[in-house]
């Protein structure tokens, strides 16, 4: 392992809550993600309308199963995943999340 790999957790431990996962096995991981819940002004027919689309960064060694469609709970409140993708080098990865 290299040092970032090493002190990623300790990087995510600032700032993340906690994901919980059952992967295809029937196993349950659970780990640090970084949830974001921005705001986003949508005109839908010449409304202006409020929307929020949450995503999350996450140790991809850590939830290495996730894919489209993956049912995760996080601090919580249950998401689906919509979009994972490899962030850089692939140590970390990104996704949307909508309500299952």
């Amino acid at each position: 392992m290299s040092f970032l790999d090493d002190d990623l957790p300790t990087l995510f431990a600032d700032f993340s809550v906690t994901m919980t996962y059952t992967n295809a096995e029937g196993n349950t991981e659970s780990g640090p993600v970084i949830l974001d819940q921005p705001d986003k002004s949508l005109n839908m027919g010449g409304m202006m309308v409020q929307s929020n689309e949450p995503s999350i960064i996450y140790i991809t060694s850590q939830f290495p199963d996730l894919t489209e469609g993956s049912q995760v709970t996080i601090d919580g409140t249950a998401y689906v995943l919509r979009l994972p993708s490899l962030l850089s080098d692939g140590r970390i990865s990104s996704a949307t999340l909508r309500n299952p």
